[in-house]
């Protein structure tokens, strides 16, 4: 029977999960305003696509390189200060970019965004795993990706409309007020560090270069933390690569219809956040990380496969099996629930960040060979008012690098320990927590 205080303590845990999550809803929202506002970004700063699309890619390949350091920093610092300031700096580069006059100032504002965003989910699962009992970790992770999912895909719908009436500066202004509201409650909400008093496991000097390096040695030096990231690099590099990227020209190859291939995409998107939550819940219920996931590998093979070698022109069929390929998706969130399980208690973000770090050098390369073998196609001319150029044959010919890496993701959970905290069944887990 919970007592007062445990119900208390449900709902303290709750609140601290509610701000951290809303940091990562707003590092989803910045995102996905800069790809709704590309056309006006274009005009009013005068770049061709090439040069918009390099801001694209500042702003994710500094969240990428940044998630390593930072998460260091979380554990060694805490986490109300390396949230608040990270926040801080997606405030100032959405001021940046909503005061932009040209590309520097542009740049600057990816710089910020990226970087200061790319602490946001890491804060997020660390904090989950430290105020949530461990048997819940993956259901609450799943929760983390299933908000800021549907948040993402809603705000973007909005964005749409707004732009047509509204100024995107002062969308992006107003975004940039909704950050210091967000950085407001990460530092009155967010506790300073809620394990260091408990672990008594972090030397005096917490920014020591030398410790520093120890952490993330003991991070790097367990295999199961690597064949983590594997796994969730390729399970999210699917999502990320043909879901964001590689789905709409695909579907453009279909109906010929912007508006309608947007509408489908939508599917795996909505797919993705609520397969993270309800496969995290499964695995928490059944009390096994390494089957869910191995299932979940699998069962991303054959929607992709329909899509790709018997492509069909139905669109509520596309859009069925985009549903079901980002369900399946959703078995990515246990990527990290291992990591963090595997990982000392104290070192959970350094963990964390690691899996995460190494899952998006992965879903790089799964961006980066669907386009290499379209090149290595003839592209045919490209019918009028279409978008994309290439017919339907050779973008299913270049798909074949996703039922490869869905095997390969079903390769590496052969490697990896049964993580899920077993003291519950009376037995001592083997990992340092």
């Amino acid at each position: 029977m919970p007592t007062e205080s445990d119900s208390k303590m449900s709902r303290g845990a709750w609140t601290i999960w509610g701000a951290a999550t809303s940091f990562y809803f707003l590092r989803v929202v910045l995102f996905v305003a800069f790809g709704v506002f590309g056309a006006k970004i274009q005009a009013a700063l005068t770049i061709g696509a090439g040069v918009f699309g390099g801001l694209g890619g500042v702003a994710y390949t500094v969240y990428g390189l940044l998630q390593l350091p930072l998460s260091l920093m979380l554990d060694r610092i805490g986490p109300r200060l390396v949230l608040t300031l990270s926040c801080g700096a997606c405030v100032a580069g959405s001021v940046a970019f909503a005061l932009a006059t040209n590309v520097l100032w542009a740049v600057l504002g990816s710089l910020l965004i990226g970087g200061g965003s790319a602490i946001a989910y890491v804060g997020a699962m660390s904090l989950s795993r430290r105020l949530f009992p461990p048997t819940h970790f993956a259901y609450v992770v799943g929760l983390i990706i299933l908000v800021a999912s549907l948040g993402g895909a809603s705000m973007q719908e909005l964005f749409g409309l707004l732009v047509n009436w509204a100024d995107w500066r002062s969308i992006m202004m107003t975004l940039a007020c909704f950050a210091v509201f967000i950085m407001a409650l990460l530092w009155l909400i967010i506790p300073d560090d809620p394990v260091r008093r408990q672990s008594g496991a972090l030397p005096a000097r917490p920014t020591e270069f030398k410790a520093l390096y120890r952490d993330l040695r003991a991070v790097l030096s367990h295999k199961q933390i690597w064949l983590a990231g594997t796994y969730r690099g390729f399970t999210l590099g699917q999502m990320l690569s043909f879901g964001y990227v590689w789905d709409i020209p695909f579907q453009m190859a279909h109906y010929h219809d912007l508006s309608k291939s947007v509408a489908i995409n939508s599917a795996v998107l909505i797919g993705f956040g609520l397969g993270s939550a309800i496969i995290g819940w499964i695995s928490d219920r059944v009390r096994t990380r390494v089957w869910p996931m191995r299932v979940a590998a699998l069962a991303m093979l054959a929607p992709m496969v329909c899509l790709i070698w018997y492509p069909r022109s139905d669109d509520w069929v596309a859009a069925g099996l985009l549903l079901s390929f980002g369900l399946a998706c959703g078995g990515a969130a246990l990527g990290h629930a291992v990591g963090a399980e595997s990982s000392p208690k104290h070192l959970t973000a350094t963990a964390l960040g690691f899996v995460s770090t190494l899952a998006y050098v992965i879903s790089g390369i799964l961006q980066i060979l669907p386009g290499i073998l379209l090149d290595l196609t003839t592209a045919s001319d490209s019918p009028a008012g279409m978008v994309c150029h290439y017919t339907i044959g050779q973008y299913c010919d270049s798909f074949v690098v996703f039922p490869i890496a869905s095997i390969c993701a079903v390769i590496a959970t052969l490697g990896i320990r049964e993580s899920f905290p077993v003291q519950t069944f009376g037995i001592k887990k083997d990992s340092a927590v």
